[in-house]
């Protein structure tokens, strides 16, 4: 029996620069996933959401913990990622020039725009 991991993060709520739709769009992902292997004998769906609705808030340590999910996931599983929040980049030091815009891309967390806040980055 395979078991799909998913780790959901959606984040509305900023400190600044509030979005209105990245919960909705975290349900929609939700809600499919229930839809199409929820009922299906064959496959375990287990999924982890963090979002600034729930109790653990979606902060640069408690998504880099979030992964700890997909831990138990063997060869036969399926790992499966959704953000919806705030993006921004940078630009990549010499090392990272591999790719065409030479920029590092970062998923902005909840925590990312306070006082010693980070973006959790691409590389």
């Amino acid at each position: 029996m395979a078991t799909i991991y998913a780790l959901l993060v959606g984040i509305n709520n900023y400190p600044v620069k509030p979005l209105s739709g990245c919960i909705n769009d975290l349900k929609a992902v939700e809600d499919y996933l229930q839809k199409m292997y929820g009922k299906n004998k064959d496959i375990t769906l287990k999924i982890k959401r963090i979002t600034d609705e729930d109790a653990i808030q979606p902060t640069r340590a408690n998504i880099i913990t979030g992964f700890n999910h997909f831990n138990n996931a063997g060869p036969n599983d399926t790992c499966f990622f959704y953000y919806s929040g705030h993006g921004s980049w940078t630009p990549a030091p010499k090392e990272f020039w591999s790719e065409a815009d030479m920029r590092s891309e970062s998923f902005v967390c909840i925590d990312s725009r306070t006082p010693g806040g980070k973006d959790l980055m691409d590389k």
